[in-house]
């Protein structure tokens, strides 16, 4: 054994033998499509729906179109075939490809291994790289045929307009510039002459003669597992690397070097970071024996190549395994194996274990390490890659060093256990200047039901998460927030409330085990489950959460948030108590509003609305200004009145009565519409939700609980004259509210109309999202006076975005006509565009652009057989008030 007193000071010849992109760019230059290597991370917006193409539950089903927002199930991974084919990898490590089971055309994500039915290609728009068509195996381009069906049989258009559902809008999402990468970039012919030509040229003999004479003793050497089958490598990678790793053996010696052989990357990959030559990100490495037993070959060539030369100083079995693939189990098992394939070949060179990244304990290797001789503990330490460093100063990174660092050390550096090496480390840090971002309306949000809410650690710099998305514990090892890392508010009063996750548990104390550590376990809330929410005076973004043993919560570490701590005075990043939250969304609807007031102020805010807001005033303008009827938008708890459920507050069931007594006195009709459901039909706020979730049809109490308010409502005014429809439901929202338990509603809903009028009109909304246009035809089309609705806005999708003033006219007297002529039939339902508006996206229209705007709707929803109705009378947005339009000449009846 080498002399213990002997301390290395080693640099890493990091990008040598082992490529990384970042560290020479220039390796990737000649690489044709190199836009397009193996790992990077594609997402797919369809120009015609305005939504992602996604992998339906991940992989294993059909690829859809009808995604808002893009994460892991929107993301495609690249595996280049050569520079114009690839293959798409999805979250569950499936294969998009054609689904040659059905008619050839759909696509799916459901092979393990791709073949020519999995192979595309990508076109790019000349004028717009970011636009792009797919083209099929089969010679036809993808559309997003529906959002809810992509297919492989569109020929494409001339352009690349918004009108053509074979164009996408590519997003890359995060790319690799590993060893596979470069090579596979280059293909079988170039790649040999470019890397022996790097390895050639980008660490020398002069180098090592640099090394020695700088004060250091040693080299670490990167290598891929790759090298013990040079000179003929799996494909994509090439021989030469050994000739190179034989030369570095030759210069160490020359100039009295130690070395320590680093295996960078594994079979499979042992952390999805290009420096491990992961093909497309995802971690394969030690979730096989496969991948382990191949491993131990490779560090016993390498280790029998090389145990002979005295330059050999450590074998270093792994780099930087990752706890988010590499489990302390499968690690331990290697790293014995490993360690037996060293001493077979030598007794003297030391075996250097890296601590897995992310690890919680940076000791859990104690028990095994510390009865093997030689055996080195690897810890790499950057003052980079958390967001506490982003705004430190120079002497609070000095400090953070001498302190923090040196604490860490300290802990895994004891006088009866392994040795530690800080194998990797960098004199660089983020200094700049201090700047907060903006919160845009964070500072000013109230935290009411329903509010989204993200927080991020700031000892952590990670993202509390539901692991899972629910039914486990919380931690805080995020680096971004989605689903699972967006906590909805259930609020109790002021200060307190429950979070509900992605799958509907709130979080709460774990009152199955020591009482202190969060968990998302409960389907029902209680006292387990209510916390408070303290925020910093000078910054409303810096808050604490209280839990209900009185004590605060903590990221105690990246997979371990417990309640704790007793907190500090101060609200600065070294406390793990505090959190940086950030409000993703917000819901402001009659739930909110109620339960916001309270039981005791909410009646008397309630009420002073009811009265103010509509009045006898409005009857009269609406009868005086060329329109006939009301549409009036009513909540399921009205059927309560006056004593409905909390937080639901009664008296709204007069102001109703009220509007009966105006539509008459004036001559209007009435159609009173459910515009929320018990349960929310599609989780916005007018639904009435509490939370933004959609529960409304998943059981047969919700439907039951609806046809009960639409009797309630068609008994009460059946006598009127100037009841003129029955609304059902409005906008129930697919895939939630499903076409079977939408029809069954409607039957039934029908049929409790029809116990008390046979002459009201029926109106049953079509559904929002992924549907057909007629579904609800063979259904309705054998009720009598029975109402299709449709809602037409020239918002809430992308594609109206950018247009202009006449092409939002000519989508109007276009496909607005084409689509209400689709569902206007001689022998079927009526139709109703039963919500529409003269508002677009376009900035600085004139009032003479707006007129003819509302002009063209007026025009072609004037022919829908049962009529329209405008949104709404009344809205401080202008162009969304009737009132207002009417009163200021932009619209004429």
């Amino acid at each position: 054994m080498v002399d213990p007193s002997f301390r290395v000071r080693a640099v890493n010849l990091g990008g040598w033998l082992v490529a990384e992109g970042w560290i020479k760019p220039s390796l990737f230059d000649g690489i044709v499509n190199k836009d397009f290597l193996d790992g990077t991370q594609l997402q797919f917006k369809s120009v015609t729906t305005g939504k992602y193409l996604s992998a339906e539950q991940g992989g294993g089903s059909i690829i859809v179109a009808n995604r808002t927002a893009a994460s892991g199930w929107e993301t495609f991974r690249l595996w280049r075939i050569n520079e114009t084919a690839f293959n798409f990898r999805v979250f569950d490590k499936q294969f998009i490809g054609l689904d040659t089971r059905g008619n050839g055309t759909d696509i799916v994500a459901i092979s393990k291994a791709p073949g020519n039915s999995e192979t595309f290609e990508i076109l790019r728009y000349a004028n717009d790289k970011n636009r792009v068509r797919i083209k099929a195996p089969n010679g036809y381009y993808l559309q997003a045929k529906t959002e809810d069906r992509v297919t492989a049989d569109s020929r494409g258009s001339e352009g690349w307009g918004d009108d053509d559902p074979s164009v996408f809008v590519m997003t890359v999402a995060g790319r690799l510039e590993g060893e596979f990468q470069v090579t596979n970039g280059y293909g079988p012919e170039k790649a040999p002459l470019v890397m022996r030509e790097h390895w050639d040229t980008f660490i020398v003999e002069k180098d090592f003669e640099f090394i020695s004479q700088n004060g250091l003793n040693a080299v670490r050497i990167p290598v891929g597992w790759w090298i013990a089958s040079d000179p003929t490598p799996p494909p994509p990678f090439v021989g030469g690397s050994l000739a190179s790793l034989d030369n570095a053996f030759l210069w160490a010696e020359k100039y009295g070097l130690k070395v320590i052989i680093d295996l960078h990357a594994a079979p499979g990959s042992q952390n999805g970071f290009d420096h491990s030559s992961s093909r497309d990100g995802f971690t394969e490495w030690g979730q096989t024996d496969e991948t382990i037993n191949q491993t131990v070959t490779v560090i016993e060539f390498l280790t029998a190549r090389y145990a002979k030369n005295p330059s050999l100083f450590a074998v270093q079995l792994i780099n930087e395994p990752s706890i988010w693939g590499a489990t302390l189990d499968n690690v331990i098992k290697y790293y014995k194996a490993g360690y037996a394939a060293v001493r077979r070949h030598t007794s003297t060179a030391f075996v250097v274990m890296a601590n897995r990244l992310g690890s919680e304990d940076p000791r859990e290797l104690f028990p095994m390490a510390s009865g093997l001789q030689g055996s080195v503990i690897d810890v790499h330490y950057y003052n980079l890659y958390e967001d506490k460093f982003n705004n430190y100063t120079v002497q609070q990174n000095i400090d953070f060093v001498y302190n923090n660092r040196s604490s860490e050390l300290n802990h895994v550096t004891t006088s009866n256990g392994p040795r530690t090496f800080i194998g990797e480390w960098v004199a660089e840090w983020q200094v700049k200047r201090a700047a907060k971002e903006d919160y845009q309306r964070f500072a000013k949000a109230e935290l009411e039901d329903g509010t989204a809410l993200q927080f991020k650690s700031v000892t952590t710099g990670k993202y509390l998460s539901a692991e899972q998305g629910g039914g486990s514990i919380i931690v805080a090892n995020r680096t971004a927030a989605s689903g699972w890392e967006t906590f909805r508010l259930w609020r109790i009063n002021e200060t307190a409330f429950n979070f509900r996750v992605f799958d509907k548990q709130f979080i709460g104390l774990d009152t199955r085990g020591n009482g202190i550590d969060i968990v998302a376990i409960s389907k029902a809330p209680g006292n387990s489950e209510t916390f408070e929410i303290l925020r910093d005076a000078d910054d409303k973004n810096r808050v604490r959460i209280k839990a209900p043993n009185g004590y605060y919560l903590q990221a105690k570490t990246e997979e371990q948030v417990t309640a704790d701590s007793r907190g500090s005075k101060g609200w600065g990043d070294d406390d793990p108590s505090v959190f940086v939250m950030t409000v993703a969304g917000r819901l402001e609807g009659e739930f909110q509003v109620t339960n916001g007031y309270g039981p005791e102020k909410a009646p008397q805010v309630m009420r002073e609305h009811w009265n103010t807001f509509i009045v006898e005033k409005d009857f009269e303008f609406i009868s005086q200004n060329g329109l006939n009827a009301v549409r009036i938008p009513v909540g399921w708890w009205i059927a309560s009145d006056p004593t409905p459920p909390p937080p639901f507050v009664g008296g709204s069931l007069a102001s109703l009565d009220n509007a009966f007594l105006w539509a008459e006195k004036y001559g209007l009709k009435v159609i009173i519409d459910l515009h929320a459901a018990p349960g929310s039909q599609n989780g916005w706020e007018h639904s009435g939700t509490r939370d933004a979730s959609q529960e409304w049809g998943k059981t047969d109490e919700t439907i039951n609980q609806t046809i009960f308010v639409i009797e309630f409502l068609t008994v009460r005014y059946a006598k009127s004259p100037s009841l003129y429809a029955v609304e059902l439901i409005n906008e129930p929202l697919s895939p939630g509210a499903t076409l079977s338990s939408v029809i069954k509603y409607y039957k039934a809903g029908y049929a409790a109309v029809r116990k008390h009028t046979s002459t009201a009109f029926v109106v049953m909304s079509n559904r929002l999202g992924p549907m057909d246009s007629r579904e609800l035809f063979p259904m309705a089309t054998c009720l009598r006076r029975s109402v299709i609705d449709v809602h037409y806005y020239n918002l809430f999708e992308d594609k109206f975005n950018n247009l202009t003033v006449q092409q939002n006219i000519d989508f109007v007297y276009n496909n607005r006509s084409s689509q209400l002529n689709y569902v206007t039939t001689s022998n079927g339902p009526l139709t109703f565009v039963g919500e529409w508006v003269a508002e677009w996206q376009v900035n600085g229209a004139t009032k003479e652009d707006y007129q003819r705007f509302a002009k063209a709707e007026l025009e072609v929803y004037g022919r829908a057989s049962f009529g329209w109705a405008y949104w709404t009378l009344k809205n401080v947005n202008k162009h969304w008030s009737l009132e207002w339009t009417i009163s200021n000449g932009y619209i004429k009846l």
